[in-house]
């Protein structure tokens, strides 16, 4: 047997070093990619909250338009009943056919949410 044809593996001196370094980029890798993804779902959240922004600003201009509209409708069912009523009459008559819609509807379930419970089994 001749000592050149050594078929073993090949140990290096500074392999026992390679452990620390190995470990120091393990840690420097695992740090970037938290770093990332820490970033991209930031990106996911902020994407998300613009959107909701966007849908809460459309929504209160069409209540606000919705409202402008339903006063619209009262001045005008007013007008029209003080062709027979004094004033304070038509604007009595319209307040309580008013709250009558309103009692109709909450009592006939149209606000469901809030008045029936929910079991979470």
């Amino acid at each position: 047997m001749t000592k050149g044809n050594n078929v073993g593996p090949v140990r290096d001196e500074q392999r026992a070093d390679d452990w620390s370094t190995l470990l120091g980029k393990l840690i420097d890798d695992f740090t970037r990619i938290l770093r990332g993804e820490a970033r991209l779902l930031g990106a996911t959240i902020a994407l998300k909250i613009d959107s909701l922004v966007v849908r809460s600003v459309r929504l209160m201009v069409l209540a606000a338009l919705a409202l402008a509209g339903l006063a619209c409708l009262l001045a005008a069912a007013i007008l029209i009943l003080h062709k027979w009523l004094e004033w304070w009459a038509a604007f009595g008559v319209m307040g309580a056919a008013l709250l009558f819609i309103v009692l109709v509807v909450a009592l006939s379930g149209g606000a469901k949410g809030q008045s029936e419970p929910t079991s979470d089994l």
